[in-house]
């Protein structure tokens, strides 16, 4: 029987779809020959064993064993974690902060089905049960909302960042636009 620990983080398979979309992570990696494959599965089984080193054991079994359900698995999957293998590599903090919204979001889901078991176990303290449970689960959402907030606001921070070096760019580049032109050339034709 698994332990509670175990069952939460087995639930971050299913979590981290929606976690990692709200964060607004995407690759920018494509998966092209075999040797690029096997560096992107390198990265992806990284990337799962930080979230949870079970799902990291099944999916190396997985692709060993049954690599056509892998593949599948990869195709869903793969570039989302590529995405957080990304983050991992341009923004470690973010990433750490990430991988931790990730780990809440296992345990609330996983406090979420305790307590709807509570609502159908006959036991003569579950009403205590249940609302021991529901006081946990109240924390750990607030925790993970919390930390949701905190990592989207980080998110877009850096996005105006780098939307306003892209504005210095533009405005740089329409100022010296016969520069612009001729450093394009040149680059175009080796000068």
């Amino acid at each position: 029987m698994k332990s509670r620990t175990q069952s939460r983080l087995g639930l971050g398979l299913l979590v981290l779809i929606g976690a990692s979309v709200a964060v607004g992570v995407r690759s920018t990696t494509p998966v092209t020959a075999d040797a690029d494959r096997d560096a992107f599965i390198d990265r992806y089984m990284d990337v799962a064993e930080q979230i949870d080193p079970g799902l990291a054991q099944r999916l190396q079994s997985m692709c060993q064993l049954d690599p056509a359900g892998f593949e599948i698995v990869l195709r869903r999957l793969g570039p989302m974690l590529s995405g957080l293998a990304d983050l991992q590599g341009d923004d470690p903090e973010l990433y750490q902060r990430k991988i931790r919204e990730l780990h809440l979001e296992a345990t609330v889901a996983a406090l979420a089905v305790e307590v709807h078991r509570a609502d159908l176990n006959n036991a003569p303290h579950r009403e205590v049960q249940r609302a021991t449970l529901q006081a946990q689960l109240e924390a750990m959402v607030r925790a993970q909302v919390l930390t949701s907030i905190e990592n989207r606001q980080i998110f877009a921070d850096r996005l105006l960042e780098h939307l306003d070096v892209l504005q210095e760019e533009i405005e740089r580049d329409r100022s010296d636009l016969d520069g612009t032109v001729q450093r394009r050339i040149d680059a175009l034709t080796g000068s």
